[in-house]
């Protein structure tokens, strides 16, 4: 995708005056484009998963229903506007860094719990064996994440989907070949996926 909108400069990297030519950055989304290249451009990593770190959101992989999502929001007391916000570029930032109000918190242990494949049990911890991530590097890597993690329930649900995505956990999966078929027309990512085979 980076590569087909021309967003990459001559050494592979995000490049923020082409996205801004692409589509106009605020001095925000600008600094948080800056500050992710210090972090991840000097970092030998396969250009796949750059364009993952830099690209991807820490909840692009929910997949409750409709009306678990606004359950979630009611519980929580937060209105699809204070979400919306709540998931823009500009505040990816706080996010990462876990600088945000409890209620988000809480409202995404709420989604956590609402997913189709279950990553916590019955005392509200991790389960790798649930996550279908035991005895590989990646849940090795999550476990040693969460080492520091709060055992306050939400703020402990949250830092596990960062660790998550922090590892690229999990990989958008889909069943069908309908399915697969959808997502590449909406994204026509699918030049893309062949290119990291």
């Amino acid at each position: 995708m980076a590569e087909k909108f021309n967003l990459l400069d001559d050494n592979g990297f995000l490049d923020a005056d082409r996205i801004d030519s692409y589509e106009k950055l605020n001095e925000t989304n600008r600094q948080i484009i800056i500050d992710c290249k210090k972090e991840y451009d000097n970092v030998k990593v396969e250009k796949c998963d750059y364009a993952y770190n830099m690209l991807a959101h820490p909840f692009d992989f929910f997949d409750e229903s409709i009306d678990d999502f606004d359950d979630c929001l009611s519980q929580n007391n937060i209105t699809i506007d204070e979400y919306e916000k709540f998931e823009l570029f500009e505040n990816l930032k706080n996010v990462l860094n876990e600088s945000i109000e409890w209620k988000y918190k809480c409202n995404i242990h709420c989604q956590l719990e609402r997913q189709p494949r279950p990553w916590l049990n019955k005392q509200g911890k991790m389960d790798l064996q649930l996550m279908n991530i035991s005895n590989t590097e990646t849940g090795e890597a999550i476990v040693k994440c969460m080492s520091n993690a709060e055992n306050e329930q939400c703020s402990y649900s949250f830092k596990l989907v960062l660790c998550a995505f922090a590892n690229n956990f999990p990989l958008i999966e889909y069943e069908t070949e309908m399915e697969i078929e959808e997502y590449t027309e909406e994204t026509n990512y699918d030049d893309d996926y062949d290119n990291c085979g």
